[in-house]
């Protein structure tokens, strides 16, 4: 059986190639453009998971709106963590201004007044996978009832 080998005129070539695109790589001359990647290369971002939509039938929720709602998060185990109901009413919140957790404005971002809501928040858009102080373990999922009142 004859064995085949590449001739070694032919690697010098190619090794030169891989370091000289490497080094170009690694100095930001040469990159992927991520904005015009397929899909399928782009990086995922975690993403909220909606369990219930109930469509309101007021003013949508867009960046820039205060929206005023009423919500109940939960811990999986279905501990109560936050309940306006139980803080004095409803919480006003402007999206897009990071006066809330990621989740909670990526949850309600789409919704319209007297719109409900129930879903899922990991823990890249709450307070992280460390958890928070002694009330949200590491790694935890929130759930979170949602009552869009009004946009405005």
């Amino acid at each position: 059986m004859r064995s085949h080998s590449i001739p070694t005129n032919c690697l010098k070539p190619a090794a030169a190639f891989v370091v000289v695109a490497l080094a170009l790589a690694t100095t930001g001359v040469v990159g992927c453009d991520r904005s015009t990647a397929p899909e399928r290369f782009k990086p995922r971002m975690p993403r909220v998971k909606i369990i219930f939509d109930k469509p309101g039938a007021g003013s949508e929720a867009k960046d820039g709106r205060t929206v005023l709602a009423h919500y109940v998060g939960r811990l999986e185990s279905g501990k109560e963590i936050l309940n306006t109901h139980d803080m004095g009413g409803p919480q006003a919140f402007r999206l897009g201004d990071a006066g809330v957790i990621a989740g909670m404005e990526d949850a309600v971002r789409g919704m319209r007044a007297g719109g409900r809501r129930i879903v899922e928040i990991p823990p890249e858009l709450h307070w992280g996978r460390g958890g928070y102080a002694s009330v949200i373990p590491e790694h935890e999922h929130l759930t979170f009832e949602i009552e869009l009142i009004e946009v405005k």
